[in-house]
């Protein structure tokens, strides 16, 4: 390579040194391209632990959803009536204990252990707003850290009400509620970050999840 450089710039003179600054830039894109790309591959395929402790949020014999069912228990009747107003009991119970467990569960449900961090864009964040009340959650190492209060590095907005939350952790299926919850306005996605950015911390398959869309639409 350096014999071939050498070539250029003694048979072009100076436009052998333009050659060869092009050379060199285009072999630098590249090999920092191919470092970027393997760095998503690695953190794609990298160890299951996060995705371990996401599937122990869903199925801990003390997760939400497993409170919320043994609460449902005890207010159980075989009369149909009881029933329904148990029902209703149970999900007051849900929003008036609301806390950051539920909002932990329902992004597990969603696959966050899908998302991971990107070299110039740092974590995903994952701003919730429910019934007026502001949460994030910050995915470190594909597990969700959330806090009640706004982050100004959100990626995207999901706005629910609390009733709608705790139906959806009381669904067979987070996923599939989400998805449904969304296609009948109940639940609002708005993507903030850039596609760029949406893409290359993994967002792609959560947003088609939820939405059953395949391409981001960014709405301010």
């Amino acid at each position: 390579m350096s014999r071939i450089l050498f070539i250029l710039v003694y048979m072009k003179g100076k436009r052998g040194w333009i050659a060869v600054v092009l050379i060199m830039a285009i072999v630098m894109i590249i090999f920092l391209l191919g470092i970027y790309l393997g760095y998503l591959f690695f953190k794609s395929s990298e160890d299951r632990t996060g995705i371990t402790s996401n599937k122990d949020i869903i199925n801990s014999k003390n997760s939400v959803k497993e409170r919320l069912l043994n609460y449902s228990n005890k207010l159980n009747s075989t009369n149909k009536s009881v029933r329904d107003y148990n029902e209703r009991q149970t999900i007051e119970e849900g929003i008036k204990e609301f806390n950051e467990e539920y909002i932990n569960y329902i992004l597990s449900g969603l696959g966050v252990d899908k998302l991971h961090s990107a070299i110039g864009f740092g974590n995903p964040i994952i701003e919730l707003v429910l019934d007026e009340e502001v949460w994030s959650s910050e995915i470190i190492n594909k597990i969700p850290n959330t806090i009640k209060q706004s982050n100004d590095n959100k990626d995207i907005k999901v706005i629910l009400t609390k009733e709608e939350a705790v139906k959806a952790i009381l669904s067979d299926d987070v996923s599939v509620f989400m998805k449904n919850s969304v296609a009948n306005g109940n639940t609002e996605i708005k993507m903030i970050a850039g596609n760029t950015e949406l893409f290359a911390k993994g967002y792609l398959s959560v947003y088609k999840s939820i939405s059953g869309k395949v391409v981001f639409k960014v709405n301010l």
